[in-house]
């Protein structure tokens, strides 16, 4: 495999656990998260090899616009990797549909932000939203 092909092929991976309810912050590489990769549609293998040395920083659930995202460090590397998830229902549909129209959706955007600044900050600092 290239190494494109292998880059897209690890960003894809990334895309996929992004749909996975759930993941509890920390190290992926446990029964609980491996089993929430499964539920996504990933297989057993392709779910235990992807977490092998990554970690879920941070993760933010489907929010009332839609918005969803997981932030993942994979320790191999020492990479950061922020996985969106895309357009999940006819709901999310006609929200995104502004993307088409506006070129951004405003609601999920600043929920992005919000949530971005959140995790950014030091854990004592006041984030105004």
């Amino acid at each position: 495999m290239t190494a494109t092909a292998l880059s897209f092929f690890e960003h894809a991976q990334y895309s996929f656990a992004a749909y996975a309810e759930g993941l509890a912050e920390g190290a992926v590489a446990t029964e609980e998260n491996i089993g929430r990769l499964i539920s996504a549609g990933m297989s057993r293998q392709q779910a235990t090899i992807f977490a092998d040395n990554k970690v879920v920083i941070a993760h933010m659930p489907n929010d009332l616009t839609g918005f969803s995202a997981t932030l993942f460090f994979d320790s191999l590397t020492q990479s950061y990797t922020f996985a969106i998830r895309g357009t999940e229902d006819l709901l999310d549909a006609v929200v995104d549909g502004n993307i088409v129209t506006a070129g951004f959706e405003r609601s999920q955007t600043i929920s992005m932000v919000n949530w971005v600044s959140r995790i950014a900050a030091l854990s004592n600092e006041y984030v105004p939203q």
